[in-house]
């Protein structure tokens, strides 16, 4: 007999385009929710991004969109329309969760607010994915994963050691939001169920984002001095960073000793606060042995419980 999903018989809607407010709603569908996502006539914007495959009705279909809407089903309301939005609220009476990742003010504006929600849904869940919050000097700005790893600071730790900040290859801000909103909306239902009260979750990119990054603002906090960008180079621990490899690049070495290189014990290097304050000397120890090795040869003696070479994700051609 199968057993129901963890979260079966739950309803969410999902008022959200892109990729922050998309995203929790995944999660919850992921796991049993049943999700009706709110499309504007046009679409969500992510329908026309690329890349797009044909669907095999002749029509393009962005990737990313089905990658992030998967196990939901989609509504088209045009909220700016009375009708609809009566039709959105007969809907939200019978829903659990509500996401919305719009303005802060947007959907108050249209009546769809959480006060309004809440008189047809007294125990509704209502979570705002925002980049900078409800409240506070940025409340009102619009938000973009690469602004906000920029105002994080995590770009000024992201990058070579001798060259300019970097935006992460993914897109963390905005996932990062996504996961604290899925997390926070399954708190605040536990706690709507115990009360009876409707429960407002008001989710952040910024705050997700610097809580992401606590270790770097305990450093900062903790010295006065700001983290630097090493690279692949690990603050605390080495040898731990990316190494070439005679045919690629390697993971990052996390073990001390490797193949023919090793550090002895003894030495300035047996304690831990040593290599991490001598990181280029360190490397050399080992730069001889994996520079004339296979990165596969290199990954067991490196790190034991077996992580793989460093490769690209899809190969082209």
């Amino acid at each position: 007999m199968t057993q129901p999903a963890p979260l079966a018989g739950l309803k969410v809607l999902e008022v959200a385009q892109f990729a922050a407010g998309p995203f929790p709603a995944l999660l919850l569908a992921d796991f049993g929710a049943d999700v009706v996502k709110i499309e504007p006539p046009g679409g969500d914007g992510f329908r026309n991004w690329p890349p797009q495959v044909d669907s095999g009705g002749g029509e393009p279909y962005g990737i990313s969109f089905a990658v992030l809407n998967r196990n939901k089903r989609s509504v088209v309301l045009d909220l700016k329309n009375a009708g609809d939005r009566a039709r959105f609220l007969l809907l939200c009476a019978k829903a659990d969760v509500l996401v919305e990742n719009n303005r802060p003010g947007a959907m108050e504006r249209l009546g769809l607010g959480f006060a309004d929600v809440c008189r047809v849904q007294p125990k509704i869940v209502y979570c705002s994915v925002t980049g900078y919050g409800q409240t506070g000097p940025y409340a009102k700005r619009g938000a973009f994963d690469v602004a906000v790893q920029a105002v994080s600071g995590c770009m000024s730790v992201t990058g070579e050691e001798d060259g300019p900040p970097a935006k992460c290859g993914v897109p963390v801000a905005d996932f990062m939001a996504g996961v604290y909103a899925a997390f926070g909306i399954m708190v605040a239902l536990q706690d709507a169920r115990r009360t009876g009260k409707a429960r407002h979750v008001d989710c952040s990119m910024l705050a997700c984002m610097m809580q992401a990054a606590s270790l770097q603002f305990g450093e900062l906090w903790g010295t006065g001095s700001p983290p630097k960008r090493l690279g692949s180079r690990h603050p605390r621990n080495a040898p731990y960073r990316g190494a070439r490899t005679r045919s690629r690049r390697s993971p990052p070495c996390c073990s001390r000793s490797s193949g023919s290189a090793r550090l002895p014990n003894g030495s300035r290097f047996s304690k831990r606060a040593a290599c991490p304050a001598r990181p280029s000397m360190t490397m050399r120890k080992f730069a001889r042995t994996f520079t004339s090795s296979k990165a596969a040869s290199c990954a067991p003696s490196c790190c034991r419980e077996g992580p793989r070479p460093c490769r690209s994700a899809i190969r082209c051609g």
